[in-house]
């Protein structure tokens, strides 16, 4: 039986972090129909065309003007051992968070390398679960998640949290929904 690491909110900052990171480019702008081709894996589902697809044998896409490609997030894990529960479930943390933005994430793990769209979520979970101890692969990675001494860490282009710690302090601006 194969267990995937737990998926935990992560801390506000980091969040926001990640949020900030890729809002620019996963935008989709809706408004104008280009035409339809057919789904190819990794598509966003939302952009789906049911009664087109319901009158082929195909998926069929609904193409839009304007509509940019989805960015593709570098995130490199490591952790040493005895670290390996909490490096991988802020690794499944950070990679849940980035598949909710509809981010492609490119994983880079002691034990190899794989790249998961928001729809290949157990496939990064699976190998997560089973990913081993190891020096973090690319330090220069956008995200980097560490685990050493007990404790994860996660740094968005070079700001580290602990995974683990507190929300912040009152003096930070609450969050505001959009």
């Amino acid at each position: 039986m194969l267990v995937y690491p737990p998926v935990r909110p992560l801390p506000t900052a980091t969040a926001a972090r990640l949020r900030s990171r890729v809002a620019g480019d996963t935008r989709t702008e809706r408004d104008e129909f280009d035409g339809l081709r057919e789904y190819v894996r990794g598509d966003a589902l939302r952009n789906l065309n049911w009664k087109v697809s319901a009158k082929r044998d195909d998926l069929v896409v609904t193409k839009y003007v304007g509509a940019r490609p989805e960015r593709t997030v570098t995130v490199a894990v490591g952790g040493d051992p005895g670290d390996g529960d909490e490096m991988a479930a802020a690794a499944a943390s950070v990679v849940s968070a980035l598949h909710e933005l509809g981010v492609v994430v490119a994983l880079r793990t002691p034990d190899g390398e794989l790249e998961a769209t928001p729809d290949d979520r157990d496939r990064a979970l699976a190998h997560l679960a089973t990913v081993g101890p190891g020096a973090v692969p690319s330090v220069d990675a956008p995200v980097v998640v560490e685990a050493s001494d007990g404790t994860a860490r996660i740094a968005v282009d070079g700001v580290e949290t602990t995974f683990d710690a507190p929300e912040e302090a009152a003096d930070e601006p609450p969050e505001v929904a959009a």
